[in-house]
C-alpha cells in the first residue's frame, strides 16, 4: 500500500487549465517546430527598458541542458525549464525519502533522469494545446504525462506531522514538532514540511509562482489582439469544408468543445474524434494557423511582460533560489534512485 507525496504535483503546480487548452511553460513538439517560425525571446533584466518590442535572447536564460525542449516568447525566461522542474521535484521527493527512512519507514522514488524525462514529456505535451492540438497523437481526450509518483508507508504523522492529513495548514509553516517516533522528534510539519522549508517553499514546489498566471493571461490576451479573427478564419473555413463546426483554436465552443466534453466522460478517443483531430491538425498546417498567430502570441506576451515586469522578475528570483537549493542538495547527495 502506498501514498503519493504530491497528487499530480507537476500538473497541479505547473499547468493552468483553460477551456480546451492546457497551459504553462510550453515547448514545441516536432510538428509545432516545423510549423512555427523562429522568433526572438525576451530575457529578465532589472535594467531592461519597458518596450513593446520583442527583446533579444540571452544565453544566461536558456535551459541548462541543450536537450530540453525550448519554447520561444518574452515570458519564457521567467518559467521553469524541464530540467529545473525535475530538479525541484526530485530534490523534494528525495529529501522526504531520506527523512522517512531515517524513522524506519519505507519510501521510494525514481532517479533524477526519470524525473527529467517526465518533465520534458509534460513540456512537449502542453505545447500541443497552445493552438489547440497540433499533433494527431494528442487527441482531445489524451491525459497529460506527469512526474514519477513516490510511494511508501501510509504514515501521515511522519509525512505531514499530523494524524489526520485533512487538518492543519501547510506543513512547511509548522514551527513545532508534533511529537516523537522511536524516541526521535518528528520535524515540524513532518518530513514534507522539512523538505519544503529546505527549498524555501511555503506550500508546494512552484505553486506560488506567478509566472504561470501571467502565461495563461497572455494566452487569453492573444485572442484579443488585432488581426486574430482574420488569422483563424481560414482554419475555421477549412474545418467547415471537412464537415466540422469550430469557433476558435484556443477556446472552441463547437465540435472541439463537444469532443473534449465527451472524451472526458469516455476516457479514450472515439472514431469521430479521431477524424476531427486529423482534420484539425491538417487544417492548421494547410492554413498556416500557427505561423499567422505566433506574432499575435508574441505581442500578447510582451504586453503582459511590460505590465508585470517587476512581479515577474521577483518571481524568477524566487524560483532561482529554489532551484539553487535543489541543485546544491543533489550535488551533495547524488541523483540516483531513492531507495
Amino acid at each position: 500500500m502506498g501514498i503519493a507525496t504530491r497528487s499530480c504535483g507537476l500538473l497541479a503546480g505547473m499547468l493552468i487549465l483553460l477551456p480546451g487548452c492546457t497551459m504553462d511553460r510550453v515547448s514545441p513538439t516536432p510538428l509545432i517546430s516545423a510549423l512555427q517560425p523562429p522568433v526572438a525571446i525576451a530575457t529578465p533584466s532589472a535594467h531592461a527598458a519597458h518596450s513593446s518590442a520583442v527583446e533579444q535572447p540571452s544565453a544566461e536564460n536558456r535551459p541548462p541542458d541543450a536537450s530540453d525542449p525550448v519554447e520561444t516568447g518574452p515570458l519564457v525566461p521567467y518559467m521553469l525549464t524541464p530540467t529545473e522542474t525535475a530538479e525541484l521535484h526530485y530534490a523534494f521527493d528525495a529529501m522526504v525519502g531520506v527523512c522517512m527512512r531515517s524513522f524506519g519507514a519505507s519510501w521510494a522514488h525514481e532517479s533524477l533522469a526519470d524525473y527529467r524525462r517526465a518533465a520534458q514529456d509534460v513540456t512537449k505535451y502542453t505545447m500541443s494545446w497552445e493552438y489547440g492540438i497540433t499533433d494527431t497523437q494528442h487527441r482531445y481526450t489524451g491525459s497529460p504525462p506527469s512526474l514519477p509518483t513516490t510511494t511508501g508507508n501510509v504514515d501521515n504523522f511522519l509525512l505531514q506531522g499530523r494524524r489526520d492529513p485533512r487538518t492543519g495548514g501547510p506543513p512547511a509553516l509548522e514551527t513545532l514538532s508534533p511529537g516523537t517516533v522511536n524516541g526521535r522528534a518528528v520535524p515540524p510539519g513532518g518530513c514534507q514540511g522539512q523538505a519544503w522549508r529546505a527549498l524555501a517553499d511555503e506550500g508546494g514546489i512552484g505553486w506560488g509562482s506567478s509566472s504561470v498566471h501571467f502565461w495563461s493571461e497572455a494566452v487569453v490576451l492573444t485572442r484579443q489582439q488585432p488581426g486574430y479573427p482574420e488569422a483563424v478564419r481560414p482554419w475555421r473555413e477549412c474545418m467547415k469544408s471537412r464537415g466540422f463546426t469550430v469557433t476558435d483554436p484556443i477556446n472552441d465552443t463547437g465540435d472541439i468543445a463537444a469532443a473534449i466534453l465527451r472524451g472526458t466522460s469516455m476516457g479514450h478517443p472515439y472514431p469521430e474524434e479521431t477524424a476531427l483531430a486529423e482534420a484539425d491538425v491538417d487544417c492548421k498546417s494547410q492554413t498556416g494557423l500557427v505561423e499567422h498567430t505566433t506574432p499575435l502570441r508574441m505581442a500578447a506576451q510582451q504586453q503582459v511582460l511590460d505590465q508585470n515586469r517587476d512581479a515577474l522578475e521577483a518571481d524568477r528570483r524566487m524560483l532561482d533560489d529554489k532551484v539553487a537549493r535543489a541543485r546544491a542538495w543533489i550535488s551533495e547527495n547524488g541523483a540516483g534512485a531513492g531507495d
